[in-house]
């Protein structure tokens, strides 16, 4: 399910949830998820902001795909909390949005590092979606 909220923000976020596993975990993860990626992008400068906008992606994803993503691209066979991916540079046709790029949050590892962090798992997923969008 894909999560598009309107938003005042010069970027707009989609919030894929491919695990079912985030709706029992983190109830309203793709808001949540959405508001740390727009907080992230929030310490732009002004000037730097780009006139169209910008868009990215963050995928809720559980270990199996994150490991499966993280040795096709980085050569590691294991799954991690967190993976970012920017999207290549090239021409945008007129005023179009500039695309960010996707970031994708594994729910066991998450939530395993909240529980022994002693954290909620909504504080560690903000984190984590910040960290990827940085």
């Amino acid at each position: 399910m894909t999560t598009k909220r309107p938003t005042k923000s010069p970027l707009e976020i989609d919030v894929l949830i491919q695990a079912v596993a985030w709706r029992r975990a983190l109830p309203g993860a793709a808001r949540l998820a959405a508001a740390a990626a727009r907080a992230a992008f929030s310490a732009v400068p002004p000037a730097r902001m780009p006139k169209a906008g910008a868009e990215a992606a963050v995928v809720l994803a559980d270990d199996k795909a994150v490991r499966k993503l993280n040795r096709d691209w980085r050569h590691q066979d294991k799954p991690t909390n967190v993976l970012a991916f920017a999207a290549g540079e090239g021409p945008r046709a007129g005023p179009a949005p500039l695309a960010l790029g996707d970031v994708v949050v594994a729910i066991e590892t998450a939530r395993t590092e909240a529980e022994s962090e002693g954290k909620p798992l909504a504080d560690h997923v903000r984190h984590l979606v910040v960290h990827g969008m940085l």
